[in-house]
C-alpha cells in the first residue's frame, strides 16, 4: 500500500490517485486536516512497530507501517493528536515542551517513512531561495543578479546599474491573513517612486529584470523533465509574473525540449538538494541565454501535465508500480 500526505485542498492529489485506482494500485491518503491518533510505537531489536489510527466520521481505519510500500510526499505532515486541554496556558513552558515532544515523535515517523521507495520528503517541503541561487551559480546555472539589502542608499546603486529591477519575496510567495485567507507576494517591477522610501526597511530581495522570450516551467521527476514554455511576455497582465493569470485570453503553454546541457547542469542541482521531485522556474532570453530562477519541491505540475500532454500523473503512478514489482 502507498501512503499519500497531502492537504484537503490539493486537487492533483486526486488526479494522481484516478490513476491508482486505474491501475490497481492500494493507497491510504492522509490529509494534513486529518487528526490523528498514534495507536503504537515500538521499536525493537527485530522490527519496528507504528500503528496510526484515522477516525472517519463514526468508523475509523489503522495505517501499519508493516503495511506499506512506498510514499508520496505532496503536502502537508502527520498531524497526530497531543492532549494539552490539562493546561492552564497554551503558550506555557510546559506547553512548549510538549510540542517539542511530539515534533520529535513527528519528525521520526517521517524519517521512517523516507526509508520506504519515496517521492518527495516533509523535510524538504521548504527549500532556502538564495542558498538554491548560490547553488545553481556554482554548478554553472546562470542566475539574475540579485541583492538583498535594507538601505535606501545600496538599493540606489543596484538601480543605477541595472536600470531595471523587480522585487519579489526572500522565501514564501504567500501567508496566512485571518482564518481563511491568504496574501500573495507576487513578482513586482521597481519604479523611480520607490526609491523614495524610508532610508532604512526590512532586508527586502531585488533583483535584475531579465528581458526574456519566454519563460519555462520545468517539473522534474526521477531524473527526468517535464518542460512547458510560458510565453507570459506577450500579455502586459502576464509580462512580469505569470501567475497574473489572465483568463480571458490565457498564455500559450506548448511543450519544450531543454538542451542536454541545461537538463545535466539541473540534474546535478536536484541532486545536491537531495529532491526526487520539484518544479522549477527558468527564464529563457532573446539571446537564448537561460537563467534559473528557483525551484519548488511541492509545487503544481497539473499546467504542466495538462496542456502538453505529459500524464504526469501517471509518472508518479508508475513509479511506485515499479518499486512495488521490485519486492
Amino acid at each position: 500500500m502507498i501512503l499519500i500526505l497531502s492537504e484537503q485542498e490539493d486537487g492533483s492529489t486526486n488526479h494522481v490517485i484516478d490513476w491508482m485506482l486505474y491501475k490497481d494500485i492500494a493507497y491510504q491518503r492522509v490529509n494534513r486536516e486529518d487528526k490523528l491518533l498514534l495507536e503504537k510505537f515500538a521499536i525493537n531489536n527485530d522490527s519496528v512497530c507504528i500503528e496510526i489510527r484515522i477516525p472517519e466520521n463514526n468508523a475509523s481505519k489503522v495505517i501499519s507501517y508493516k503495511s506499506l510500500n512506498g510514499f508520496w510526499y505532496r503536502r502537508g505532515y502527520m498531524n497526530i493528536a497531543y492532549f494539552t486541554s490539562d493546561l492552564k496556558e497554551e503558550k506555557s513552558v510546559l506547553h512548549n515542551y510538549l510540542y517539542l515532544e511530539w515534533k520529535a515523535l513527528v519528525d521520526t515517523i517521517h524519517y521512517l517513512l523516507i526509508k520506504l521507495p519515496h517521492i518527495g520528503n516533509p523535510f524538504h517541503n521548504q527549500t532556502n531561495k538564495l542558498h538554491n541561487l548560490f547553488l545553481a551559480k556554482k554548478l554553472g546555472l546562470k542566475v539574475p543578479n540579485t541583492l538583498v539589502t535594507s538601505t535606501l542608499e545600496e538599493l540606489r546603486v543596484f538601480y543605477q546599474k541595472k536600470e531595471n529591477i523587480i522585487t519579489k519575496a526572500i522565501d514564501r510567495a504567500s501567508f496566512p491573513y485571518g482564518k481563511k485567507e491568504k496574501l500573495r507576494g507576487l513578482t513586482s517591477t521597481l519604479s523611480d517612486s520607490d526609491l523614495s522610501a524610508k532610508s532604512f526597511f526590512f532586508p527586502s530581495k531585488f533583483q535584475e529584470k531579465i528581458d526574456k522570450a519566454y519563460e519555462l516551467r520545468i517539473f522534474y521527476i526521477n531524473k527526468q523533465f517535464y518542460v512547458s514554455a510560458i510565453f507570459s511576455q506577450l500579455d502586459n497582465q502576464t509580462e512580469t509574473d505569470f501567475r497574473n493569470y489572465n483568463n480571458d485570453k490565457p498564455n500559450r503553454t506548448p511543450p519544450y525540449k531543454l538542451p542536454i546541457y541545461i537538463e545535466q547542469k539541473l540534474c546535478a542541482f536536484m541532486q545536491k538538494l537531495n529532491m526526487k521531485s520539484g518544479s522549477i522556474d527558468m527564464i529563457v532570453t532573446k539571446q537564448k541565454e537561460y537563467f534559473f530562477l528557483e525551484v519548488n519541491p511541492v509545487g503544481q505540475f497539473r499546467q504542466v501535465s495538462r496542456p502538453c500532454n505529459f500524464f504526469l500523473e501517471e509518472k508518479f503512478v508508475n513509479f511506485f508500480k515499479n518499486e512495488r514489482n521490485k519486492i
